[in-house]
């Protein structure tokens, strides 16, 4: 008996998922470094700012004698902001932050000296921002200033100042005089809300309850599952992972109670939301600096948020029309599973080859040759065999990461990336040296290109354009991007404050690939239209840079930890940070097999992972870290007709994406969305985060559990018409739904034109009988 199975089902069927895993990653209650007092006596005031409202109230008039500060937006009637009675808002402290880096991972301890926690408020002043301010010249300001003291008696001067911003949001800014660098708000929350986003997050989608480190870095293998992460820790320590590492954090949190909080710092920050009534943000910076906006419905917080994020733009229409099929190995092997694709007629968008550069065997399974260029003894006839894909179009994608590895000993070698840059200075360096920094990776070292240096950027661009596109690349994997050392000399800015902004300007040096890559210019002729590119690692401002996400480096297993039971979680959270095109590797891509034991992909698990990638925005499969180990898409007829099956079931949604690619595009919101934000008053709805809705109308609670075949599902309000037989459910409530392979739970609104239009399309490519 799988009793850890059973004991999910059984917890997600009486809606208590978001319970059971908020008590298990629950830390010490202890107060932290930041709780205090505050007081003051300017007398109550408030004061607009274009949408927003400013009161501060007298202790003598608030009637129990304590002072406090609310930041309101009356058009929604909305608090943004309110701090605790009687205690601070904003606090500081000298404070120290040391950092290990292991392999893409990192230990971060936090050792306060002096903290200035004793708040007192000696001025409301109202104001215009003029140049040189924190805020744009000419908006209209509210600056609360005064002393923060130390149990010592030792003071420093702050601002805490709020403007009303020209994009709608309202800005924040707080500094502190003296040797201040870490700075932490405060600020009172209802008991019952529930908080999102913090970027993509693997464990939870509701983050109340935890405490929330936003460092961008690798997400572990494991993730706290027993042995598994263990093992790995002692191979390599800190490579295990935990609950909350995550490749694209952001310092951002969306409330139920209609607000918004997001931190502009990109350096190191926490969000305590372990109380039920209080939550903090810290951040390792001289001066925090935050927008906060209304957020009356989840969706009006994820339009107000990439308003700043920034929104991806719809995805090419060669690649909204199949499958990507993964595929290594060289150019008959690709030719020979295509040939068998077509046989069964499957939707095909692209191939991707990432070991288009060549393949090495490590310690972890097969990897890349990181020097991003042709390998032709692998792929032989390669200008014959893009040709012949893109005529049957089919786009072909490549792989590329802004790591150098030195190919000193690999034959076939035009240039070696690695010595070119060194030598030009492109490289981050060792702190205090003019060496390169260098990162391990598995078995094999790789310099960091230095994004700071314009020259670098330059560069590469250059490299991509002759490398790749001039080979008639239509789209690639642009990985990794969270590993730069915050010990480390880069040209331009200073490694702490950069790490997390790392991969923003990685993908943005993609973003510039592309858009200036049009159809008739170089190699444009070679390509099937406008390439694109997908990112794993992000922050903040990645919504605006990026044209893809993917999940990451999912283990091959069933479990809630690292595997499969992650990916809903990822999605639904990435989703409402702004990252409206999201999709995983279906299969996953981490297997951990010494002599035939250990984590490798089963068949069944293979096949309920791509029934789940079929409803998120690009259908793309792996072969994984060890393709011989796992079960592959061309293991034999019947895994070629489960693949060709929901490859055919994503092409039949092809134009309903379209239609949600534009609202992203114009709206920021996801295509792949949690229950919540179509359903906010129902709680059970609210608490899902095994089930997701593809738009509005397409409900799908994918099986993420071995040996499933009649698991509940949670139907909201309305009538639901079940994908597979025709039959009609009611909502709100729960229901058996048969499961078999091949046969997920899938739902369509009844009413909408999608329940009207997908399963005629489905007959017509006999999908359905």
């Amino acid at each position: 008996m799988d009793w850890d199975s059973d004991r999910r089902r059984f917890l997600r069927a009486a809606g208590a998922t978001g319970l059971a895993a908020g008590l298990a990653g629950c830390t010490s209650f202890s107060d932290p470094p930041g709780a205090g007092s505050i007081t003051g006596r300017p007398p109550s005031v408030t004061y607009d700012i274009g949408d927003y409202r400013v009161l501060w109230d007298d202790p003598d008039e608030s009637g129990d004698g304590t002072p406090a500060l609310r930041v309101t937006h009356p058009g929604t009637g909305t608090t943004l902001l309110r701090s605790i009675r009687g205690e601070n808002v904003l606090a500081a402290a000298r404070a120290t932050l040391d950092v290990t880096e292991r392999r893409g991972t990192f230990e971060l301890d936090e050792t306060t000296e002096t903290a200035f926690v004793d708040q007192r408020v000696r001025a409301v002043t109202p104001g215009t921002a003029a140049v040189g301010d924190p805020f744009p010249s000419g908006v209209e300001t509210v600056t609360l200033s005064g002393l923060l003291t130390a149990d010592d008696g030792e003071p420093v001067d702050y601002e805490l100042a709020f403007a009303a911003l020209p994009d709608g949001h309202c800005g924040l800014s707080a500094s502190v005089g003296g040797e201040a660098d870490r700075l932490r708000l405060r600020y009172r929350t209802p008991a019952d809300e529930r908080v999102y986003g913090f970027g993509e997050q693997f464990s939870h989608v509701d983050l109340k309850g935890h405490e929330v480190p936003i460092v961008t870095q690798e997400q572990g293998i494991g993730r706290g599952r027993p042995i598994v992460t263990q093992v790995v820790n002692a191979a390599a320590p800190g490579a295990g992972g935990g609950p909350f590492s995550t490749y694209a954090p952001m310092p951002y949190a969306l409330s139920d109670a209609g607000y918004g909080l997001c931190l502009e710092n990109a350096s190191y920050s926490v969000f305590d939301l372990r109380r039920r009534r209080e939550a903090s943000a810290r951040v390792y910076a001289d001066r925090l600096r935050a927008r906060l906006f209304p957020a009356p419905t989840l969706a009006a917080g994820v339009e107000r948020f990439t308003a700043y994020a920034g929104r991806m733009p719809p995805l090419p229409e060669w690649l909204n029309r199949g499958a990507v099929v993964d595929l290594q190995g060289g150019t008959e092997k690709v030719r020979e599973v295509w040939a068998e694709l077509r046989a069964r007629d499957t939707p095909l968008a692209g191939v991707w080859l990432q070991d288009w550069v060549g393949a090495r065997e490590t310690s972890f399974g097969s990897q890349l040759w990181w020097n991003w260029e042709l390998d032709e003894a692998t792929y032989p006839g390669w200008d014959d065999l893009v040709a012949d894909l893109h005529d049957a179009g089919v786009g072909v994608l490549g792989y590329v990461n802004p790591y150098l590895a030195d190919v000193s000993g690999k034959s076939g070698v035009d240039r070696n990336l690695f010595r070119e840059a060194r030598e030009a200075d492109y490289l981050v360096t060792e702190s205090g040296s003019d060496e390169p920094y260098m990162l391990t990776i598995t078995d094999f070292d790789v310099g960091i290109l230095d994004l700071s240096n314009d020259d670098a950027r330059a560069w590469f661009r250059a490299v991509m354009r002759e490398n790749v596109l001039d080979k008639g690349f239509d789209g690639w994997m642009a990985d990794f991007g969270e590993g730069l050392p915050f010990e480390a000399d880069l040209d331009d800015a200073e490694a702490d404050s950069y790490h997390n902004h790392y991969p923003v300007e990685w993908a943005a040096l993609n973003r510039q690939v592309v858009e200036a890559a049009s159809e008739d210019g170089s190699g444009g002729d070679r390509r099937l239209g406008r390439p694109t590119f997908f990112t794993r690692a992000g922050f903040t401002r990645s919504p605006g840079e990026s044209t893809l996400f993917w999940t990451g480096d999912q283990l091959v297993s069933w479990d809630d930890h690292d595997g499969l039971g992650t990916v809903v979680p990822a999605l639904l959270s990435s989703g409402l940070s702004g990252v409206s095109l999201n999709h995983p590797d279906a299969g996953g891509y981490t297997s951990i097999v010494r002599s035939g034991v250990g984590v490798s992909r089963s068949r069944e698990e293979l096949l309920r992972w791509l029934e789940l990638s079929a409803f998120t925005p690009v259908y793309r499969t792996h072969e994984g870290n060890q393709p011989g180990e796992n079960a592959q898409i061309y293991d034999d007829d019947g895994t070629y007709d489960a693949f060709a099956r929901f490859a055919k079931v994503y092409a039949a949604l092809a134009s309903y994406r379209e239609e949600l690619m534009q609202v992203a595009a114009n709206r920021g919101l996801p295509l792949v969305r949690p229950l919540a934000m179509h359903y906010p008053g129902d709680d059970i709805a609210a608490g899902r985060d095994d089930q997701f809705l593809l738009g509005r109308d397409v409900l799908v609670a994918p099986v993420t559990e071995r040996n499933v075949r009649d698991p509940f599902v949670y139907l909201p309000d309305g009538e639901w018409r079940h994908l597979w037989s025709g039959e009609v459910r009611q909502g709100r409530g729960w229901r058996r739904v048969l499961a078999r392979l091949g046969e997920p739970p899938v739902f369509l609104r009844v009413g909408s034109d999608i329940a009207a239009a997908l399963p005629d399309r489905l007959r017509s490519l006999d999908v359905l009988e």
